[in-house]
């Protein structure tokens, strides 16, 4: 039987190097696929017989947005900023897209005046 090669520094070095490549890649991909296919199922996005349904949403900027929400047979705007989520109006939910969101009729509703108890502020 004929002895293994002598293991050098050189070649220790260069197994160390691709085992920590070839853990980190694994680790990668891991976290793709939790992020990607498992963390929306475990919030229970995208459920389609939920109570809670986001009909649309406005970037203000990378801090705020605008969020139409329809609850039930009911609907708001909401506020949504890093010091919390804040209610800015009732909608009316017929006016409301049914399931898709779609931007123009989001924008259209944003664009009517104010209620009357908004004014007031």
């Amino acid at each position: 039987m004929t002895p293994p090669p002598p293991v050098t520094d050189a070649t220790s070095l260069a197994v160390q190097i691709l085992d920590g490549l070839l853990i980190l890649a694994a680790i990668c991909i891991l976290t793709y696929l939790v992020l990607r296919y498992g963390l929306g199922r475990l919030r229970g996005a995208g459920r389609p017989g939920g109570a809670i349904r986001v009909v649309d949403r406005v970037d203000l900027d990378g801090r705020r947005s605008l969020v139409a929400v329809r609850v039930g047979e009911r609907a708001f705007l909401l506020g949504v900023s890093e010091a919390g989520v804040t209610k800015v109006a009732d909608l009316d939910p017929e006016e409301l897209p049914a399931g898709v969101p779609a931007t123009s009729a989001f924008a259209r509703l944003l664009a009517k005046d104010p209620p009357d108890e908004a004014k007031d502020d």
